[in-house]
């Protein structure tokens, strides 16, 4: 017989009439044992054979208390070393290195099934002399990817399926598919609740020949039209790069040097697809030290558009082809130059026909400024952020047709400046929310700078780091500084001139009080009203004004009214263009208080800090706005779960989730790199910088001090990775499952699936106290409370895993 196949079977021990056993079964040894000695001498009945299943009843796995044999594998093992397949299901097997090791004396196995079984995944284990064509580890309560299995694959195994397992990702190794021409895996992975991102990734890569990994999975329909256009959109990149690569021209055969050069531009364009393709869409495209004589004349009009930002470092290109790359890349958002190669002549004039540019560097391009340079950047009328640093400074008039541009972020570091540039006058305070004169030679300011008048409309921040300036201008100049005032500044104050604040000079300067002019001051706050905050051409008017009254009169609501008066100071409210819809953010936070008394404490309480560190001088408006735009989030989160649609409930809650967990994450990615920077100015910079891309509830419009925040090169793109990876993962499924509002609406859609768990948990304890009543042993005997609690945290982590399979479901559906 070549094959035994035993399912349930049952094992007494018999004597025979007259005979006895030869050798004597005790009849105080344990069950297991007994089962696995009958068991052993059943299986040498057949020592020819090649194969054996033995199956349990399904589910017995998960107690390995109940096994009905004890040590299986080493007992087959040492029966049976020849077969070349074995099955163990149901066996209620603890798979650790003990239990695996038994079966390196089985030489010739090459297919092994241990479904329903018990393995902890974060148990390590070294099986690298485990080879097969299939391991089949289905139903083992397979929760997260154990690293020993990633060893194995794929040069030890053929087939390996985890299929109804509780895996919701995948190694990031794995995903990614490294190429491997000799060997190859297919993974079964049907049965698992998998994130969309990781079904995307998964089926984008197996696409690549000789790559390491193929894989089943269940891929819901609607996904895999997704995956099916973004492999014809890689199939028609590979092939216009295939093209490229190995063209030629009639009067010269390429040669192998540019054919590499060529490749290695394919390479960073297929990976720049494939990373826009999962979702980072905001990744910039990167060329360095490269010749764009290499790089493909013609693309697919679908990879220009995806790409947003480009960065170019010591690029070689004449004009011509820079013209030609910027003209095909309509939706390009940010162009950053940085270094050269040969010196940057002439602008190229397909900037100018850039819809949505909104940021241009040309850092160190080897170029004299001149006024046509300034107008040729006005006339890109979206432009927001322009940097010039390292190059030199020629012959400029002035810059105001600038105004013309949306134009709030100028940056001249290392210019070769020896003074205060005059032309930048008329940019501030009225444009420039950011001017940056860094690494340069200037040794005093003018006077009109450092008179540094009030202006309740408009505000820049001038950061005069690394320049030669006189002591009586840094004076000056710190001492100008008040909340209200046109400038504030960045400079290397000697430290006898740091501890001074700049308050001290101007002792009855109110920070919440009303802008008012030098001889007039208030030497006590005046009180906070409603009118900063009313629109006289508005029909709300009224109501809004007997709002803020009725609020008044309740003492609770005094410091929260505080704060929001402070917000006079902040960015949005004295930039023009943005106080009005503060002035809605604000009545929209006081609207939401009026309904729910009970807020408006909690909000007061929040407001309490914020504003003694802002009366103290321990935080400025930047810190206000920050607070105010939490207190704005919890009634967005109050406003959105209010105006839940029944028939769409799910799709809204999903995305509310992920939206709160993208600022949760970058909030907690500020914090991290804060350092010794201020966390309020790094926090309210990274929202600033990411809150259309990621999304973001009620962000803020500006800040005033964002130089301050001292963003260091690369930073943005960091933390926006780790937000966007974490939302593919592991980490946004903790976040959802910390949030009420989603578990309930999870609780209440699949209430069948959370109450089978729930039976089961109660039907386990009524067990369990059964048997120790039945045993005569006290239920408050340690042994019953450490079951308890065994049963409780297993209770727990099935209810864990249960939501997070149904949070990546709703994400393949909702998202």
């Amino acid at each position: 017989m070549s094959g035994l196949y035993l399912e349930n079977i049952s094992i007494e021990p018999r004597v025979r009439p007259g005979a006895e056993l030869s050798t004597p079964v005790a009849t105080d040894l344990p069950r297991q044992l007994t089962n696995s000695f009958e068991l052993g001498h059943f299986l040498q009945r057949f020592p020819h054979t090649r194969s054996l299943i033995l199956v349990g009843e399904p589910g017995a796995g998960a107690d390995p208390q109940i096994s009905a044999f004890l040590n299986l594998p080493q007992q087959v093992s040492s029966v049976l070393p020849q077969l070349t397949e074995l099955g163990l299901i149901n066996q209620s097997i603890f798979l650790d290195q003990a239990q695996m090791d038994h079966l390196r004396d089985m030489p010739d196995l090459r297919s092994l099934n241990l479904s329903g079984n018990r393995l902890v995944s974060l148990l390590t284990m070294d099986l690298g002399w485990l080879h097969l064509d299939r391991l089949i580890l289905e139903r083992v309560g397979m929760h997260r990817w154990p690293s020993w299995l990633t060893d194995i694959i794929p040069n030890n195994i053929r087939e390996l399926s985890v299929a109804h397992n509780n895996l919701t990702e995948l190694p990031d190794w794995i995903l990614d598919n490294p190429l491997n021409p000799e060997h190859q895996t297919l993974i079964d992975l049907r049965g698992n609740s998998l994130s969309r991102h990781t079904v995307m990734h998964a089926r984008i890569n197996e696409a690549v020949p000789d790559c390491s990994f193929r894989f089943l999975m269940d891929t819901p329909l609607a996904v895999q039209a997704a995956i099916n256009l973004q492999l014809r959109e890689g199939a028609e990149l590979s092939a216009a790069l295939d093209q490229w690569t190995h063209a030629s021209n009639s009067l010269a055969i390429t040669s192998e040097r540019t054919i590499e050069a060529r490749r290695e531009i394919g390479r960073i364009l297929t990976d720049h697809w494939r990373a826009f393709s999962l979702g980072q869409i905001h990744r910039p495209l990167r060329l360095e030290n490269l010749s764009l004589v290499d790089f493909p004349r013609q693309l697919p009009e679908f990879f220009y558009r995806q790409i947003r930002y480009l960065r170019l470092s010591r690029v070689t290109a004449t004009g011509s082809d820079l013209d030609q790359l910027l003209r095909r890349m309509t939706d390009l958002n940010s162009l950053e130059m940085n270094g050269y190669v040969a010196p940057l002549l002439q602008l190229p004039p397909a900037l100018l026909e850039l819809r949505s540019l909104r940021s241009l560097l040309l850092i160190d391009q080897g170029m004299v400024i001149e006024q046509k340079h300034i107008d040729f950047f006005s006339r890109i009328p979206t432009l927001a952020r322009l940097e010039l640093d390292g190059n030199r400074m020629g012959a400029i008039s002035d810059l105001s047709a600038l105004s013309n541009t949306a134009l709030n972020w100028l940056s001249l570091n290392n210019v070769g400046l020896t003074e205060w540039p005059t032309w930048v006058n008329d940019m501030i305070p009225a444009h420039l929310g950011t001017l940056l004169l860094e690494g340069n030679l200037i040794t005093d300011l003018p006077e009109h700078i450092l008179a540094n008048p009030g202006s309740e409309s408009a505000h820049t921040e001038i950061s005069l780091l690394n320049n030669p300036l006189s002591e009586d201008s840094m004076r000056r100049a710190h001492f100008s500084e008040s909340y209200g005032r046109s400038f504030t500044f960045d400079m290397d104050l000697p430290p006898e001139l740091a501890a001074m604040d700049w308050t001290e000079q101007h002792d009855s300067d109110s920070s919440i009080s009303d802008y008012e002019s030098e001889d007039s001051r208030a030497s006590t706050p005046e009180p906070v009203t409603a009118e900063p905050w009313l629109d006289d051409s508005s029909p709300l008017i009224a109501a809004r004004r007997a709002l803020w009254e009725q609020l008044e009169i309740s003492d609770h609501n005094r410091r929260l009214l505080d704060l929001i008066g402070s917000l006079r100071h902040s960015a949005d409210y004295r930039n023009t263009a943005n106080r009005a819809a503060l002035q809605e953010r604000v009545w929209r936070v006081l609207g939401a208080v009026s309904q729910d008394p009970q807020l408006g404490m909690t909000l007061s309480a929040i407001a309490e800090e914020p504003l003694r560190l802002f009366r103290d001088n321990n935080t400025c408006p930047d810190g206000i706005l920050l607070e105010f735009n939490q207190m704005e989030v919890m009634v967005f989160i109050r406003q959105s779960l209010h105006d839940v649609v029944p028939e769409q409930r799910g799709a809204l809650l999903y995305r509310l989730t992920t939206r709160l967990y993208r600022l949760s994450e970058l909030d907690a990615a500020a914090r991290e790199q804060t350092g010794s920077r201020d966390e309020a100015e790094v926090r309210l910079a990274y929202r600033i910088h990411w809150a259309s891309a990621l999304d973001l509830p009620v962000p803020p419009e500006g800040m005033l001090y964002q130089a301050h925040a001292a963003i260091r090169p690369g930073e943005f793109d960091t933390a926006l990775l780790r937000v966007q990876s974490g939302e593919q993962g592991e980490p946004f499924l903790r976040f959802a499952e910390q949030q009420d509002y989603w578990i309930n609406y999870l609780r209440e859609t699949h209430a069948g699936r959370f109450d089978a768990l729930e039976r089961i948990y109660r039907t386990d304890l009524t067990r369990l106290t059964d048997e120790f009543e039945q045993r005569n042993i006290s239920l408050d005997n340690p042994e019953y409370e450490k079951r308890i609690r065994e049963f409780e945290a297993s209770f727990k982590a099935q209810q864990t895993m249960l939501i997070r399979e149904l949070t990546n479901a709703e994400g393949l559906e909702h998202h």
